[in-house]
Order: structure tokens, then sequence, then C-alpha cells
């Protein structure tokens, strides 16, 4: 149904936003609500992809949940790139609905999905969904790699391996795998699932930050940026090819200036406006103007008006025009009061 009101189906049930392009509700009620309001595509109009919102929606009404995967389509925002290859589900998803629906085949956990299945979509400029049928059953075994089982209780800020630490209302979040944890009072917890700013990220290792501009959640990929608002299922998505930068090490906003940073680079953003993100105008630059010495970083985040930068799990710092490094690891000067320095090696005392 094309409707924005509110429907009186119960618990869950929302008027839409003025952005929000559509909901679902899963099993068993399964409908399936757009809005009516928004400009979709067709072949003169440029607009939101219908078909890419319907498949969205319709795997929540066969019960499948959000995807960290950007090229998911169970992604959690709408991306306005619409591929001309057609959409393919990933493992967890195929897993999920033969699971939810039944299979003919055994599946298990751990196999690649077979690269050929009885119906692939496909999609041409001219003809936006042609549905290619085979008579042919698969006997492939599929199964899918699904998150780990280790117990996220038993993270090791300390010693354990992280992917990277971004900062989000001036909370420290650090990102493991597909798990957030936030450092609060001395202590790391993990955020729960259904936090609000789980919604927009993508977990992996291409994901190098999180920042948030006034109502904006930007997420950071080695290549791009995406671009949500609030909790509207609507992004925009910025090549980072646009800054004239190769790919992402972290990103940091400041005193209404935004920050992007390579591993060698850098672009400068001030007064940045996420509804005009790209600026042109603003050349990458040597990191080296930051400091002569620091040509290279792995990453970088802000946090408490200071900038971290990241090389070799060691960290320099730089807060109000002063450039400072610390021959410290990262986890020992942010987290001084549970983790230790190394110890020295000494020789003992005679008796």
């Amino acid at each position: 149904t094309f409707v924005k009101y509110d429907h009186h189906l119960g618990p869950g049930d929302r008027n839409f936003r003025e952005e929000v392009v559509g909901h679902a509700f899963p099993p068993p009620v399964g409908e399936v609500h757009m809005n009516i309001d928004l400009n979709y595509a067709n072949d003169t109009h440029r607009g939101i992809d219908l078909f890419t919102v319907i498949v969205h929606e319709v795997g929540h009404a066969l019960g499948l949940s959000h995807n960290g995967n950007p090229n998911s389509i169970m992604y959690p925002v709408y991306v306005s790139t619409v591929p001309e290859i057609g959409y393919k589900f990933t493992n967890e998803e195929v897993f999920t609905i033969r699971k939810l629906y039944g299979q003919q085949h055994k599946v298990e956990r751990g196999a690649a999905v077979a690269e050929t299945s009885n119906t692939q979509v496909k999609r041409s400029k001219t003809h936006p969904t042609k549905i290619q049928e085979s008579n042919e059953e698969s006997n492939q075994v599929t199964t899918c790699s699904c998150p780990s089982n280790e117990n996220p209780e038993n993270f090791n800020i300390c010693n354990d391996n992280f992917d990277f630490i971004s900062s989000v209302d001036n909370q420290l979040l650090i990102f493991r795998r597909e798990m957030v944890y936030l450092w609060k009072s001395h202590t790391v917890k993990r955020l729960a699932k259904v936090h609000s700013l789980l919604h927009y990220i993508s977990f992996g290792d291409t994901v190098k930050a999180v920042i948030k501009i006034n109502e904006f959640i930007i997420t950071f990929h080695e290549q791009w940026m995406t671009l949500s608002k609030n909790n509207v299922q609507v992004t925009r998505r910025v090549p980072i090819y646009k800054y004239h930068l190769p790919e992402v090490a972290g990103a940091v906003y400041i005193n209404s200036t935004l920050f992007i940073f390579g591993h060698s680079k850098y672009v400068k953003l001030p007064l940045f406006d996420p509804d005009f993100p790209v600026d042109r105008r603003s050349p990458a630059k040597p990191m080296t103007i930051w400091k002569s010495d620091l040509v290279y970083i792995d990453y970088v985040f802000g946090w408490n008006d200071k900038i971290y930068f990241v090389h070799n799990e060691h960290v320099s710092t730089y807060e109000n025009g002063h450039f400072e490094f610390t021959d410290v690891k990262l986890t020992e000067l942010l987290f001084a009061n549970i983790c230790k320095p190394e110890p020295l090696n000494t020789l003992s005392y005679d008796n």
C-alpha cells in the first residue's frame, strides 16, 4: 500500500516522516507500506528506485532483518546507486529464508552459496526487472559465513585487536568485528543491538570511521561515505575520489570543520554541510603539514576536542595548535587506568 499515515496495526507502526521511503511488518502480518508522496524513478524520471525499495521491504515481510553489508539489499539505508547487474542475497539471508520456509536440500553453515540458483533477478536500463528461471534443480549444499560465536564479554581492550575507534556525541566507541563497545566510567561495555547508532553502521574491515554532524550519521568506508539523517532510511553515498583521496584512514569533525584523512593525505572542509557534501575547492594535502615527520598514519579519530593519529599502535595527538608525539600504545594512553604499560626488562637483585 502506498500510504504514509497510521495504519493502527499495533506497536511498531508509525507515521511516515517526509523522507521515509517505507516500512514493513514481519510475519505473520507481512504488510509493506510505501510513502506515496516521494518521487520514484521510471524511464523518464530520476528518483528513488522503486524496485530496490520493494525488494528490501518484501525481505522484511518474509522475516529478514537488516544486514550490515552495504552491498546487500537488506542494508538498513537506501543507497541511491542502483546496480544494473541485479541483486544477490547474502549467505546469511539465504540461510535465514531457507531456515524459515524450508528447502529441498541440506543447508549447512560454513560453505559458500552456490554461484547459480533456480531464479536470478536481472536489471537493465530499459527493462527494470527480468526473471530468468531454470528448470534444473541445484544440488549444491548452501551455508553461510555467520558471525563468530565468540563471547563478547571476553573482549580485552588492552590485549585484543579491534577494527577502529570513533567518537559520536563525545562518546568513545570501539568497533570490533560485528560488535560496538562504549568506553564509559573506566569500563568497556558492549552496545545493545537495538541501539539507534547500530541502525546505520555497516560492519566489516572496510569501515574506517563513524561520526555525527548535527542530525546526520556519516559512515566512512575505504572508497566511499554514506550520509544518513536521523532515523530516516534514506542515505546518500559519496565516492571518496570526489575529495581527491585514494582511500580513507579516518575522519574527524571539530570546530565546524570536517577532516577526511587518507594514509598520507587529508582534506579540510570548513563549515561542512552534509546536505551538500562535495566541496571540490578543497584539494588533498600531505599529512606532513600537520607535522614534518607525520608521513603515514594507520587511522585517525577525534575525541574531546583532540585528534589522535595512530601508526604502528603508537599515537600522536593534536590539540589547540599543539602537536605531541607519545611513545606509548594507543590503549595505554586512552585506557591508562586499566591498561598498564609493559614492564621494562630488568635484572633481579642478588640475594
